[in-house]
Parts: structure tokens; C-alpha cells; sequence
């Protein structure tokens, strides 16, 4: 498979699933796993006011995307992570004070 037919069937599965709890785009790269096997890195990212990770059916969306790249012809695992945007989200408390 190509990397533009991988990126089109994560977009999709995870726009299915996770579009709901503020899926925004995906990023997707190969690389070799802990066991040496080659392997994808997608990393959803997610919007500011997207729905706690807690709340969000990874585990589906992992499933769904390994069901949809294998009958692609994609063998390569895909591990899934989560970013959401903190654009929105107020600064951080840790001001050094005098």
C-alpha cells in the first residue's frame, strides 16, 4: 500500500469513530516496534474541546483501523495515540515568583 492509501483508510476509520469526540486529523508514519517489527505510528489529534480520553472508544477505533488496513493488504500494526490541541486551554500556573 501506499502511504497516501494508509493515510486515506486512517482518515476515514478514525473520522467514523472518533469523529463524534472531536477527532480533527491524523498523522501517520512507519517505524520498527519494541519487538523489531515494522509497525505505524498514528497519532489522533484532537480538538480543544474534544471529549476526555477516558470517554473516547480507542479500542474500537484500533480494532476498526486493523480490520480496515489488513483487508488493504497492510500487514504493519498500527499503534494509536491521542493529541489534543491546548491552544484554547488557559496558561500553565508555574510563574516563577519573586
Amino acid at each position: 500500500m501506499t502511504a497516501t492509501d494508509i493515510e486515506t483508510i486512517v482518515h476515514r476509520t478514525l473520522s467514523e469513530t472518533l469523529g463524534p469526540f472531536g477527532f480533527d486529523r491524523a498523522e501517520v508514519r512507519p517505524y520498527v516496534d519494541h519487538a523489531g517489527d515494522e509497525a505505524l505510528a498514528i497519532v489522533a489529534h484532537f480538538k480543544p474541546s474534544a471529549v476526555p480520553a477516558a470517554q473516547r472508544p480507542s479500542v474500537r477505533a484500533i480494532g476498526l483501523l486493523r480490520s480496515e488496513l489488513l483487508a488493504n493488504g497492510e500487514e504493519r500494526f498500527p499503534y494509536l495515540d491521542f493529541s489534543v490541541s491546548n491552544e484554547d486551554l488557559p496558561p500553565d500556573d508555574t510563574a516563577e515568583t519573586e
